[in-house]
């Protein structure tokens, strides 16, 4: 997430949670797409949601700093953490989920010049509990196609395996 303004308007960063105390539980769906990883380590402050409980945690500064690369922030959200276009905050978060499927949103609180405002992002879609009618692929990193379902949908990573 790229937390900047359009100008040189400066704003403060309040908080990010939750727009609502407990994401919205959804069906599963019909098939889905499982990804495999990024392009490389790169330095992010990282938030994790875990969906499940909910609850969103700032996990601080992870990664290592690539040459040429700025530090990612490490002062806490609040009156320290002001952005603008020049000078944006890069922050990723990690949203998990074992025991349900979601929809949910962010919400970032923010200030200008004393006055409270936000920003709602989303809806986002987080599967963990696929049934039995979901097919998984993987797609074919070299063309983009999607070849041919899997035999079998396992537990998502960092969740407890499932029978």
């Amino acid at each position: 997430m790229d937390l900047s303004t359009k100008d040189d308007t400066t704003v403060t960063i309040d908080e990010i949670h939750l727009s609502t105390r407990v994401p919205e539980r959804i069906n599963a769906p019909a098939w889905v797409a499982l990804t495999q990883g990024g392009c490389g380590d790169v330095q992010d402050r990282v938030f994790k949601l875990d969906l499940d409980k909910p609850r969103l945690d700032d996990q601080g500064v992870q990664g290592p700093l690539q040459p040429g690369d700025k530090s990612a922030r490490t002062n806490p959200l609040g009156s320290g953490f002001t952005v603008n276009a020049k000078d944006p905050a890069i922050i990723r978060v990690d949203a998990k989920a074992c025991r349900g499927n979601y929809q949910w949103s962010l919400v970032i609180d923010y200030s200008y010049n004393g006055k409270p405002l936000q920003r709602v992002l989303g809806p986002f879609k987080t599967f963990s509990v696929p049934n039995s009618g979901t097919r998984a692929y993987v797609p074919d990193l070299r063309t983009g196609k999607l070849g041919e379902p899997l035999q079998e949908v396992g537990s998502p990573t960092g969740c407890p395996v499932t029978s």
